[in-house]
């Protein structure tokens, strides 16, 4: 897909190709493909699809912070991403503050 035409990177497009706005690395590919030219016109933004940059790293997180409870409670890690990657989307964050919150707890005692 063509997002890069002339001189022009067209983010807003996005919008309509969700098999690459859920997936983490196609979103770090375009954000450093608009860092490297800075020269170009960007139309539109990508801070709504970095959610799932944020999703997948709480996600690897997670699993390496404690893989044994990880494993018992979830079976398919590209569906636990993409259900992050949504409620990070929509604000329905509570549970990750908590779960980081506790983390730190831990880490503090």
């Amino acid at each position: 897909m063509d997002i890069l035409s002339g001189k022009v990177i067209d983010l807003e497009i996005l919008d309509y190709v969700p098999d690459i706005t859920d997936n983490p690395k196609a979103i770090e590919v375009i954000a450093e493909l608009v860092d490297k030219l800075p020269d170009i016109e960007v139309r539109g933004s990508l801070e709504k699809w970095q959610a799932a940059i944020l999703a997948s790293e709480i996600d690897q997180f997670s699993y390496e912070y404690d893989t044994y409870q990880y494993q018992d409670t979830v079976e398919d890690r590209e569906a636990q991403v993409a259900n992050i990657t949504e409620d990070i989307r929509s604000g329905n964050t509570g549970y990750l503050n908590d779960f980081l919150n506790a983390v730190i707890s831990e880490g503090v005692r």
